[in-house]
């Protein structure tokens, strides 16, 4: 027993081993801090807050532009659908930013694979190569099995857990 307690000893005294310790506990509390701020760092919640933002500035211009006496009435009922179709967008993103905050992904894939596929048909009118549309086909195809398994979203940059062993 004496010779236990002259090795505690021995190890106590050491300052490698408070050297590491400190280093254990450091790497212990930078992962748990990491998984801690995941759930907050989505980079589709930031898209959306810019998206909001720019439809805010739009609604703005919008909205100075119906105030204008000289405008024709084609014109004006064309102003009218875009100021109703960036008011909707906005909904849309708060909705989205509001699902991905309280884990509801079925309900936000449901509004990403909408986007996604204006996206697709965007590209196909403006008559992109094949090689640009697989990816933005592959991407719907993933989004959809994520949103029928209601998995979140998972990639290298933006994991769902901070930490990986």
């Amino acid at each position: 027993m004496p010779y236990m307690k002259l090795k505690i000893k021995q190890v106590l005294k050491s300052k490698f081993t408070w050297i590491s310790l400190l280093a254990i506990l450091l790497g212990c509390f930078y992962f748990w801090t990491k998984n801690y701020n995941s759930r907050y760092i989505n980079p589709r919640i930031t898209e959306a807050r810019e998206n909001i933002a720019v439809e805010k500035k739009n609604i703005k211009y919008y909205q100075k532009q119906l105030k204008k006496s000289n405008l024709t009435k084609t014109n004006r009922h064309k102003i009218e659908l875009d100021l109703a179709e960036n008011k909707s967008s906005i909904k849309e993103f708060k909705t989205l930013i509001k699902s991905i905050q309280t884990n509801k992904w079925q309900k936000a894939y449901q509004i990403i694979i909408k986007q996604e596929k204006y996206n697709l048909a965007d590209a196909k009118r403006n008559n992109a190569n094949k090689d640009d549309l697989l990816p933005l086909e592959s991407n719907i195809k993933k989004l959809q099995y994520l949103a029928r398994n209601n998995l979140p979203e998972e990639n290298e940059h933006y994991s769902v857990k901070g930490g990986f062993f």
